[in-house]
């Protein structure tokens, strides 16, 4: 593992970064280059915005990551509301060896639509891109009492993991929260190319994540979901509750029968 002797952060097994905001990369316990991370992601980021690395075990494997605007420096201490554009999001990925950006664009996980963070099908990672979309913290000078979501929109994109080219996108739309967004438990599993998906209007959409070819799901459909022993229930979270997250906005809408709309 690249340790740092300055002290930091370790990543993963192979990247770390420094408490300068330097990036390390090594491998076999050999470091092979490092660089600032408002050099790999972009000016006004840090780590301190957070990061998602993979950690390539296969030799040939890619080395891709993904990195957000810096926390702003306030008085924690102080109640206040913080700003966050969710648009800033920058994928990219990197050259194993020396750490050159092989391509990079604008784009985040989609761990809030679906299990979806870094997977790839046929060579086609699964990504979203914010078209536009704030998230507002209500800090009380201890803890998070308020986390809104105002304005989303974002697509669902395929990317070439090779190129960087976007390969398809299926527009999920502006997230509608105005009542309140149900909130599934379990969720739905899959681990094939086809997932189930929701968009901003609350319809369940099968999409092909290697292709972007996109379906309705059917009233009948069967999904499997995932689940302890005990019974299910379909709960609903108001906007604006607590350590409410994106989820609740693109959050799949079944109605009293149990089937996806």
């Amino acid at each position: 593992m690249p340790a740092s002797a300055e002290g930091g952060t370790a990543f993963s097994s192979r990247v770390s970064y420094t408490d300068q905001g330097v990036l390390r990369y090594g491998e076999h316990g050999d470091l092979l280059w490092e660089r600032a991370y408002a050099d790999v992601f972009g000016e006004g980021t840090a780590p301190s915005g957070g990061w998602y690395w993979s950690d390539p075990s296969a030799d040939d494997a890619p080395l891709l990551a993904l990195g957000f605007e810096a926390t702003p420096d306030v008085d924690w201490a102080a109640s206040q509301e913080i700003v966050r554009d969710l648009t800033t999001a920058r994928f990219v990925r990197l050259d194993r060896t020396c750490g050159a950006t092989e391509w990079s664009l604008n784009a985040d996980s989609c761990g809030f639509v679906a299990d979806l963070a870094f997977q790839s099908h046929d060579g086609v990672a699964t990504l979203c891109r914010f078209r536009a979309g704030t998230r507002t913290l209500h800090w009380d000078g201890t803890e998070v009492v308020r986390d809104e979501y105002e304005d989303v929109d974002v697509d669902l994109i395929g990317v070439d993991v090779a190129s960087g080219d976007v390969a398809w996108r299926v527009p999920l739309g502006e997230a509608d929260a105005a009542d309140g967004t149900p909130h599934p438990e379990p969720a739905f599993l899959s681990r094939g190319a086809k997932r189930v998906v929701p968009d901003g209007a609350r319809r369940s959409l099968l999409v092909d994540v290697a292709t972007g070819a996109t379906e309705r799901v059917a009233q009948d459909q069967l999904l499997l979901c995932t689940t302890g022993a005990h019974s299910v229930e379909l709960t609903r979270r108001p906007p604006g509750e607590p350590g409410g997250l994106l989820s609740d906005l693109y959050a799949l809408w079944c109605q009293r029968a149990k089937l996806p709309r």
